[in-house]
């Protein structure tokens, strides 16, 4: 069994993912709260920090726990109802990323995808710039060698490093293109327009009228069975394999997959190998 990684609160996110020397050696959320760190001085320390501080329920409570489970974009699917509210995390320190953080517990920086901006990062790599601050954990990038076309123990873990980016890539690669084949394959007004989101949403957050109306589309085309089947086999790779049947189960799956007749799925298989080595920026 490959060992699972712990979750932690939004509140350890800056101290789990990185240390800093501003007020101690690691700091706590109450030390942040009670005083301001040193290296966060400023012409008036105190009227700043308490300005700071007394924000905190409304954007902590009301912004990040209230919207950021209501509204806004989903780049990972979780049991978690977590979202971002917008791709620039400006105002929250990058908090405003709060799926990406609930993807990523341990990650120091909350910005995923290239067009996503977390000023808390920056600060932080300011910080460890400076010797202040050191980075612990970081949210992994996929690196993707084209030229790669062996299945190996490497691709192994980097599918497992990047699990959560690979069912994104699941999602957008094989459940987007055949719910649009079957669109335009079916009658019009056949296939709800839901269907792409009945499929790829988490079924921990599904609505009873929504599994109910997700088990009828199963039900009815055997497509949309097989694309289910194939990505909750893709999940029990990572879930209960060992290294040495890990590799041997995902060279069955792809060639499964392949051989499956659905070309999304095809294209997704053949492009598992180009996952190497996860890239860890250090910068």
């Amino acid at each position: 069994m490959i060992p699972r990684r712990s979750a932690t609160t939004a509140a350890e996110r800056r101290t789990t993912g990185w240390s800093g020397t501003c007020t101690a050696a690691t700091p706590t959320a109450a030390s942040w709260y009670s005083s301001p760190p040193t290296c966060c001085s400023s012409a008036f320390p105190g009227l700043s920090w308490s300005l700071y501080t007394s924000a905190q329920p409304f954007f902590a409570g009301g912004v990040i726990n209230g919207l950021g489970h209501a509204v806004g974009y989903r780049s990972f699917e979780m049991p978690s109802t977590a979202t971002n509210l917008l791709p620039w995390a400006l105002l929250l320190g990058g908090e405003e990323l709060h799926n990406n953080h609930h993807a990523f517990p341990r990650s120091a920086r909350f910005s995923v995808q290239p067009w996503e901006l977390d000023v808390g990062w920056l600060w932080i790599r300011l910080f460890r710039a400076l010797g202040l601050a050191e980075v612990r954990s970081e949210a992994p990038r996929p690196l993707i060698e084209r030229r790669r076309r062996e299945l190996d123990a490497a691709t192994v873990d980097a599918l497992f490093t990047n699990r959560m980016h690979v069912l994104r890539a699941y999602a957008r690669g094989v459940v987007l293109p055949v719910c649009r084949e079957l669109r335009r394959r079916e009658p019009h007004g056949a296939v709800p327009a839901a269907m792409p989101r009945l499929l790829i949403r988490h079924p921990a957050l599904q609505a009873e009228e929504a599994r109910r109306r997700l088990r009828e589309l199963l039900e009815r085309y055997e497509v949309l069975r097989r694309v289910v089947e194939y990505r909750e086999g893709l999940q029990e790779l990572w879930e209960g394999a060992s290294a040495r049947d890990g590799l041997a189960q995902l060279r069955e799956w792809c060639r499964r997959a392949e051989e499956s007749g659905i070309g999304a799925l095809r294209d997704f298989a053949r492009g598992l190998p180009a996952y190497a080595a996860a890239r860890v920026s250090a910068t």
